[in-house]
């Protein structure tokens, strides 16, 4: 049986995004803000994030069209 290395790309990435303290929250960008609800974007990891600061949940996205498409519709409930 032989042994095959994979790579899993990107996976470094978004484990070091799991942790989300003030201070990295206060380094990212802001792009909107309505309430609670912050879209943020990363320079360091390059991840668009929506931050849901009342219920303290994050979302990632490499892509912007699908991080403010769940943006949208977090503000719009």
């Amino acid at each position: 049986m032989r042994k095959t290395n994979r790579k899993k790309g990107g996976t470094n990435q978004i484990n070091s995004l799991e942790v989300m303290t003030r201070e990295r929250i206060l380094k990212m960008q802001i792009l909107e803000s309505e309430g609670f609800i912050r879209f943020l974007y990363d320079n360091k990891s390059k991840h668009y994030i929506i931050f849901n600061g009342k219920y303290n949940a994050s979302f990632y996205s490499k892509f912007y069209q699908t991080a403010e498409r769940y943006f949208k519709h977090l503000i719009s409930q």
